[in-house]
């Protein structure tokens, strides 16, 4: 029995654990050289494998990830001061390290290269807190302590790239290979935007080629830029991209491994990557189950079941002044408890700290705002839904967009804005904008980003005029408008598939009449006035509630002039006001039946909209964001397109729910003082 009280003595049992995953994807021969590595380290479940995925190299490399609380610290630490060859450095400084003060730091990674053999020392790598980085002083005394050679050059060019890091750009993670006598050093880069890369290469002195890298941090969700230092900056540079679904259901991983590869990519190696998919149970092994598993689940607050997944981390592109060099996948393992709703979350790390203290709006909304910034892509802008194996940038960054630059929140204002920026460029002039920028423009998507604009103030940017006859020719005689035009599209040769599905795709729906007249379509505006139902609501087609339309509708009817619009809203409220109590209702459906409601200055004291209130206070989450609670229906054909079925998209990364919450509580703020200290 080890320090750990269990038969499962080394990372070598881990591996042996993920058998079912990793037999599957990686050669046995690979497996078996890394073996001896394995069983000289602690058995910390949390760990991963790089491989190449342009060639059938065997060469697999090792890591193993540990955790900085107190018992990661305490486990390191153990096996340090008792392993026989984790002696001298750099092993004396990482005991030191973590023995001493973490602020800032988050994990650190072990890196074992196969072909260095077992007794080489491993690459070390400290991950940075990602919401509280060190600070720069804080950053350099960490480079001084780790035994560098020429390390005063090497401290010297993290002060380079420091300043010249913009806005929050920040270093997130610091290696240096001790495997070499010479420590080469890697600095990674997060935040980085797509159109700074190449003008901050230049300032480092790295004539490098940035057009590919630029165009990866242009379309992934994250994006890291690697840099590495020998006695300079090495002519060359690293990008590692992700995105947040599995490349089963995400077209971008391919895509972009592809858009740099150009046809390299060796098949074996992407199944394998794609492979790398899965759930270790302790009903799945016979082997004993890690003791700090455990642990996660008996310290858990709530019944949970511990587990170990498997999934891809993320894809790394390294470029030199002839292009692409290497094209690399990393797959990766973690401890994770499985919760009764079948939602998983990490086991052996931090978890988010509890919201304390008394739930008013301010700070409500304040933690939101500070969730969709962290949630932004790459470039600044938001991804959600998942349809086609395509997560909506385009649209979802629209809509998003157009509910911060409402906010008295200065933060989420210049977000919108530079979402706004971003989305100014993507397309041509008049073209419009998409579900995403691979999909065909559509009107709704167009009228969201352009409510985003005109919320700015930007009312007379070329693209706004431009883009209002391609909504309206979207619209039918009766001022209805479509999601999707058939003239448009054969007008740009992108026809969508002749099913009755799809033919539902060209129709008027109330929810995309709503938002056209929010954008300033008065012929949609005219319709909405006259189509209403009898007891208040605008059916949703593409949005599972009605409280959806409905909510747009009010939106837009708000700022019409003809009388019938106010009896228009107070119908809705009458409505909203009914249903905004039922029970089984999330907070996407409950913030619009509020929004309606407010828009009836008779109901902002009713104990309706106060309890409506203190739920979705109640509902939000540690992290600032409320759970994902916004479907999105699109009929599809079945497989053999004979019958036709609806396939069901939720808000995955719960960014649409969020946006649509602050942008109520905000609107509750503002209409009902009593609410201020809700």
């Amino acid at each position: 029995m080890t320090a750990e009280g269990s038969k499962t003595s080394t990372f070598a049992d881990i591996v042996t654990l993920i058998d079912p995953v990793a037999a599957k994807c990686l050669p046995a021969s690979a497996l078996q050289a890394l073996g001896p590595i394995a069983s000289r380290l602690p058995p910390i479940p949390c760990g991963g494998f790089e491989f190449s995925l342009l060639d059938n190299a065997p060469i697999v490399d090792l890591m193993q990830c540990h955790m900085l609380d107190e018992r990661g610290r305490q486990r390191l630490a153990t096996f340090i001061e008792s392993d026989a060859r984790a002696k001298g450095q750099p092993w004396k400084w990482l005991a030191d390290l973590i023995d001493g003060d973490v602020t800032g730091l988050h994990c650190v990674w072990l890196e074992f290269d196969a072909d260095a053999g077992p007794h080489a020392p491993p690459a070390i790598f400290l991950e940075f807190d990602r919401i509280n980085p060190p600070h720069s002083d804080r950053l350099l005394d960490l480079v001084a302590d780790i035994p560098l050679a020429a390390k005063a050059n090497k401290v010297s060019a993290v002060r380079e790239v420091m300043d010249l890091l913009p806005g929050d750009t920040h270093v997130s993670h610091l290696g240096a290979m001790f495997s070499r006598p010479d420590t080469p050093m890697r600095v990674n880069i997060k935040r980085l935007k797509s159109h700074q890369l190449e003008n901050f290469l230049k300032r480092l002195g790295l004539e490098v080629p940035s057009f590919e890298g630029s165009r990866l941090l242009e379309r992934a969700y994250r994006g890291t830029i690697c840099l590495d230092y020998l006695d300079g900056w090495l002519p060359r540079f690293g990008i590692e991209y992700s995105f947040t679904s599995w490349p089963q259901r995400e077209a971008g991983w391919r895509e972009l491994g592809e858009l740099v590869a150009q046809g390299r990519i060796d098949p074996a190696k992407w199944q394998a990557f794609l492979g790398w998919a899965g759930v270790i149970s302790p009903l799945d092994s016979l082997s004993e189950w890690p003791s700090s598993c455990i642990l996660d689940e008996l310290c858990h607050p709530g019944p949970a079941r511990s587990i170990i997944e498997c999934g891809p981390s993320h894809i790394k592109a390294t470029f030199d002044p002839t292009g692409l060099q290497s094209l690399k996948g990393y797959v990766g393992f973690r401890p994770a408890l499985l919760l009764p709703d079948n939602s998983s979350i990490p086991g052996d790390a931090p978890q988010p700290r509890p919201l304390t203290g008394k739930r008013t709006l301010d700070r409500a909304i304040a933690s939101g705002v500070d969730f969709l910034l962290a949630e932004r892509t790459q470039d600044g802008l938001w991804r959600d839904f998942n349809f086609g194996n395509l997560a909506s940038d385009e649209w979802v960054s629209g809509y998003i967009g157009a509910h911060l630059a409402e906010l008295r929140n200065d933060d989420g204002r210049h977000a919108a804005l530079q979402a706004w920026h971003i989305l100014r460029e993507r397309r041509e002039q008049g073209a419009g904008w998409g579900y995403h920028r691979a999909t065909p423009p559509d009107a709704d998507s167009t009228a969201w980003i352009i409510i985003l604009a005109r919320r700015l103030g930007l009312d007379t940017e070329p693209q706004v005029s431009a883009n209002m006859p391609f909504m309206a020719q979207h619209l039918d005689r009766h001022g209805a408008a479509a999601t999707y035009s058939e003239a448009v599209l054969e007008r740009i040769d992108h026809r969508l598939p002749n099913t009755r599905a799809h033919r539902q795709w060209c129709k008027a729906h109330a929810e995309v009449t709503a938002s056209a007249a929010l954008a300033g379509l008065e012929p949609a505006m005219q319709n909405l006035i006259g189509s209403q139902g009898p007891d208040g609501s605008w059916p949703s087609f593409w949005i599972e509630t009605d409280a959806y339309a409905t909510g747009v509708a009010c939106e837009a009817l708000a700022h019409a002039a003809a009388p019938e619009a106010g009896h228009c809203i107070e119908s809705a409220a009458r409505w909203a006001i009914a249903h905004v109590d039922r029970a089984g209702i999330g907070a996407f459906e409950r913030s619009w039946l509020l929004r309606i409601a407010l828009h009836d200055d008779r109901f902002h004291d009713d104990q309706k909209v106060h309890e409506a209130m203190r739920v979705l206070l109640r509902e939000q989450r540690a992290d600032g964001s409320w759970d994902a609670d916004c479907a999105m229906l699109v009929p599809v054909m079945d497989a053999r397109c004979e019958r036709e079925q609806t396939a069901v998209a939720l808000d995955i990364h719960r960014n649409f729910t969020t946006a649509t919450v602050i942008g109520t509580m905000d609107r509750a703020r503002r209409c009902v003082s009593a609410l201020q200290s809700a």
